[in-house]
């Protein structure tokens, strides 16, 4: 079930998420979930991805460049 997830977190970052705004972390959101599932397992890293998916706002863009690791 892992490396499922973590291929469809690869095929988003590398045919998606060129449509979609830039992120205000880094890492990423989605290097983020990657990172976090590789970390913590499938269920409690999704579920921090979740978490930390709650706090973008994009409308913040004066925060670009946090650093937030799993």
């Amino acid at each position: 079930m892992k490396w499922i997830i973590l291929k469809l977190i690869r095929f988003y970052q590398k045919y998606l998420s060129k449509y979609t705004p830039d992120c205000i972390y880094e890492p990423s959101c989605s290097n983020y979930c990657s990172l976090a599932i590789n970390k913590y397992g499938v269920f409690k890293g999704l579920k921090k991805f979740r978490c930390r998916l709650n706090r973008c706002d994009m409308t913040h863009l004066h925060n670009y460049g946090m650093k937030d690791l799993p």
